[in-house]
């Protein structure tokens, strides 16, 4: 087991020093670590926000519907969050790849709702 873990380590090792050469790296794996935990953590958004879509498109008795297709959703975007979360030091896939659209579940707020008031 000790072998196995070792093995990882060094594994991990290499892959990040040859990504390491890149002068952006650093602000790479932040930005893709950023975006795993706010996927992670803010994943339940996406079944208000499928609610929400489905009743400003069909009315009142599809946001129910719609509220199912968020749950879905928010299983897939937390899934890619854990993902983010544990391949973020190792360029697995690339790290300007993203698996969602959009790539954070807060993109794409500025609707009439969510802007703020003008004064």
């Amino acid at each position: 087991m000790r072998s196995l873990i070792f093995g990882v380590i060094v594994l991990l090792l290499f892959c990040t020093s040859a990504e390491a050469r890149d002068a952006n790296y650093y602000q790479k794996i932040t930005h893709k670590l950023g975006r795993g935990c706010e996927n992670l953590f803010g994943c339940t958004i996406e079944m208000f926000r499928s609610a929400e879509k489905a009743h400003d498109r069909y009315g009142k008795p599809s946001s129910f519907i719609g509220a199912f297709h968020g749950i879905g959703k928010v299983i897939v975007r937390a899934l890619n969050g854990v993902y983010d979360i544990v391949t973020f030091p190792v360029g697995i896939p690339h790290f300007d790849t993203v698996l969602m659209d959009p790539e954070f579940v807060t993109d794409n707020f500025n609707s009439k709702r969510y802007s703020a008031p003008s004064y």
